[in-house]
């Protein structure tokens, strides 16, 4: 803080004042808030704020610092002028509360709104995410109050644990069988609580590689210290723009034998929704390999995260080096060895965590067309596991090129299963596309569209028989196969948002209660640029859409997709997702209409604050200005204090273009000067306002401070000088161009529409997307121009 003393010409007064004057830069006297001021001179912190009282007149009384950065979790770093600036600049546009009063008198009608039975502790419960963000124990009523008007209901959030479950669960028979018992006959009775999760929310399941540390088979055929990173760090781009290698971000290359790095997996995957992990299960007629993780995950019981397993029944051979036919450790499917692989599983299938399906444990088997009698070694693993204690098993089977169950169209339950797993990229049609500039002469690979297999997919009929659907975030096996590669090119964490929310909204119309699975391909298949673990392209992007897909949250332009390419049974599907669209267009709005509010105001930078040199000895100080400071001309605070030596001051003033803005009585209390100056007639020594100068036309960017004395003489004191941030007219004008109106329109007439209308639906929502689209490039355009106005990133809520 600059402390300003203007010079004499009195050499006396000169030595009189020197002895008065105190070394500000040594004792840093602190910018007090506006409540100091008025009264207190001891500083306070976030959790202790003194009780005060303020002139209504001068200060503004509906501002409460400490409740602002306790009640929004984005701005609690802020200082009290940091947060008084945002609430004045921003907070009143985004309609935030400025005191817990205000939010009272505010919840007293919005809680009309709420359903009868809404309770706050189980909202929270049931929706943990919430929970870790709402921590105040004062303020957490009324978060979560808010968060369901604006958010929850909209996402189809639970908000009360049901007195009956959800779905009453009963054994199936015949072809949709799940062979035999209830759960409690297998010694798996869910409570309450998770019969509502489980019955209320499709499950994420994500098929994991254990293939990261190293085994002495793999050094054997491959290397010494051979792992999947080995293959994944020496992948090489096949032409111009191609994304290889994908390397590891926030996990790094880590090695599977650590407990922390499992624990930190389970971590990531559970915060961002996915529900378990099904590993890959390497059993060769007695020889397991890439069986430590697993095998440390069930002696440790930790993490404590849901698991499954899929039996990867095929040979080892050198595929990745194009020698197919070499084997390196082959399968045996004797009756013998078909006993001995079921009793191998029979500990796993036991462990409280593993994943199930109205009781029944889930075991997954990539491939059931290399069994030489599939249906007897089916039966002859359910009876191993009656005779073992673990009573009947859910069997599902990959749905793969090699499967012989095309698409589905195979039921699997006459091959003695009882589902199938779609096994994405196997079985998704999608057109091959030729990339420009491949680097290879040799290259024998093929390349796929990656968007086209995402509508395929999404816009197939969900098949007759019992199908589990899945989703790839993206598929490149150059690692691998280097000049043999197969990839889906341009995927992108957007259309993967689409894929995956098609796949669940199928599965909530298909399925109910435990069946409502989706499976992802794949956690950490990174030679297979398959994973949803952050990588150094991506980030977390991936999981962020997993999240969204999951919850409801997805983008509006997901919606869209939805709407265009998802195959409708009934006109109330349809209306459901308008009415998501129009909920998100509202956002969109609501940002729209805020920005061209700040369009329409003028905002600057102080760049500096100079002192006169008139003939006086008068010390000042603007408080509520400083260097770089970023202000909305329409309400600059203006809050400070002036003394004379020898004259007493009347008014501090303000003048722009030689005009007088604002005239301020000098008589607030001072307290923390006048002990600093040792002057007890220092003490009325304070002024404050609040002025508008949005309509100024600012001949020359500069407020120039003046005083007046009690003698009528008006004394400089200094100028605080400007850089105007000017929005020229056109931007303005162009924002008027968009209207909502527009968009309602489209929705309407898309709502009229018959569902066999396709071509006519399509062409509409074409439409609505470029209007939307058109919005949402104006606001990130002048959000860009704007963010370096803003205390905190603007848009950064929406």
């Amino acid at each position: 803080m600059k402390i300003f003393r203007v010079k004499t010409t009195n050499n006396s007064m000169e030595a009189n004042s020197d002895s008065k004057i105190i070394n500000f830069s040594e004792t840093r006297l602190k910018r007090f808030s506006l409540k100091e001021k008025l009264g207190r001179i001891v500083p306070f912190t976030k959790s202790q704020e003194p009780s005060f009282q303020e002139p209504s007149s001068f200060s503004d009384t509906s501002f409460d610092w400490q409740f602002y950065i306790e009640y929004y979790e984005d701005l609690s770093d802020l200082s009290y002028e940091l947060a008084h600036e945002h609430w004045m600049v921003f907070g009143k546009l985004e309609g935030r509360f400025p005191s817990q009063s205000a939010l009272e008198e505010y919840f007293e009608i919005k809680q009309l709104d709420l359903p009868e039975d809404f309770s706050v502790e189980q909202y929270l419960e049931l929706n943990p995410d919430l929970g870790v963000r709402f921590t105040s124990k004062q303020y957490r009523y009324y978060q979560a109050v808010e968060h369901y008007l604006d958010h929850g209901k909209w996402e189809g959030r639970l908000y009360r644990i049901p007195t009956q479950p959800c779905q009453e669960i009963k054994p199936l028979s015949g072809k949709d069988r799940v062979s035999g018992s209830s759960s409690s006959e297998n010694g798996h009775q869910p409570s309450e609580v998770d019969n509502l999760k489980t019955h209320s929310e499709t499950r994420l399941i994500a098929f994991y590689l254990p293939q990261f540390h190293p085994i002495p088979e793999n050094d054997r055929w491959w290397g010494k210290g051979f792992t999947e990173w080995t293959n994944v760090s020496k992948a090489q781009p096949l032409f111009d723009g191609h994304y290889q290698p994908h390397l590891p971000a926030d996990l790094g290359f880590y090695d599977l034998r650590l407990a922390e790095v499992r624990e930190m997996q389970a971590n990531l995957a559970r915060s961002y929704g996915i529900h378990g992990f099904c590993y890959y299960y390497y059993w060769f007629a007695g020889k397991r390999l890439l069986n430590r993780p697993l095998d440390d995950v069930l002696a440790s019981k930790k993490p404590d995260f849901p698991f499954c397993i899929c039996w990867a029944n095929e040979n080892w051979t050198r595929r990745w080096d194009g020698q197919e036919d070499e084997v390196l450790i082959a399968q045996d499917f004797s009756d013998d060895q078909n006993q001995a692989f079921a009793e191998s599983v029979v500990p796993i299938l036991q462990d409280e965590r593993y994943i199930r399906i109205n009781g029944l444990p889930l075991l997954i088997i990539y491939r059931a067309d290399i069994f030489p009698d599939v249906l007897h070694t089916i039966q002859q693993w359910r009876e191993c596991f009656r005779k073992h204690g673990i009573g009947e098993v859910y069997l599902a089977v990959t749905l793969t090129c090699f499967s012989g169950l095309l698409s589905g169209l195979t039921d699997p339950t006459q091959l003695g299963f009882d589902a199938a797993v779609q096994f994405a990229p196997h079985e998704i049609p999608a057109p091959e596309i030729s990339p420009a500039g491949v680097l290879t002469s040799d290259f024998t690979g093929k390349f796929y569209n990656y968007k086209a297999a995402a509508i395929n997919a999404v816009s197939a009929r969900v098949p007759e028989t019992k199908v589990f659907l899945s989703a790839m975030p993206s598929w490149d096996n150059t690692a691998r196969r280097k000049n043999a590669a197969h990839a889906f090119l341009n995927s992108n964490p957007q259309d993967y948002e689409f894929w995956l929310r098609g796949a669940i909204e199928k599965t909530r119309q298909r399925y109910t209660g435990d069946e409502q699975l989706v499976f992802i391909n794949a956690w950490n298949e990174w030679a297979e640029g398959a994973h949803l673990e952050p990588d150094q392209k991506h980030g977390h992007d991936f999981l962020v859409a997993t999240h969204q897909a999951l919850r409801g949250t997805h983008t509006w332009g997901t919606v869209i997709n939805l709407l265009k390419h998802f195959p409708f049974n009934q006109h109330a599907h349809l209306y459901e997702l308008l009415e998501q669209l129009e909920m998100r267009i509202k956002i969109i709005d609501r940002s729209f209409t805020l920005m061209q509010k700040l369009l329409s105001q003028k905002v600057g930078t102080v760049v500096g604050i100079s002192n006169a040199n008139s003939p006086t000895d008068i010390f000042w100080n603007l408080d509520s200005l400083y260097n770089h400071q970023k202000i909305n001309l329409g309400s600059i605070e203006l809050q400070g204090w002036v003394f004379s030596f020898s004259s007493t001051i009347c008014t501090f003033e303000v003048r722009c273009d030689h005009e007088l803005v604002v005239q301020l009585p000098v008589y607030l209390s001072r307290l923390d000067v006048a002990n600093q100056l040792s002057r007890s007639d220092a003490e009325k020594c304070g002024f404050y306002a609040q002025i508008d100068l949005s309509r100024q036309k600012f001949l020359k960017p500069e407020l120039s401070l003046w005083v007046m004395l009690q003698n009528g003489r008006y004394i400089e004191l200094g100028t605080v000088h400007l850089e105007i941030l000017e929005i020229s007219n056109s931007d303005i004008s162009l924002s008027s161009s968009f209207s909502s109106n527009d968009e309602q329109s489209l929705i309407d007439q898309i709502r009229s529409l018959q569902l066999e209308d396709h071509e006519q639906r399509y062409e509409l929502l074409r439409k609505l997307e470029a209007v939307i689209n058109g919005k949402e490039e104006y606001i990130k355009a002048k959000q860009k121009l704007l963010q370096e106005y803003s205390v905190h990133h603007f848009f950064e809520r929406f």
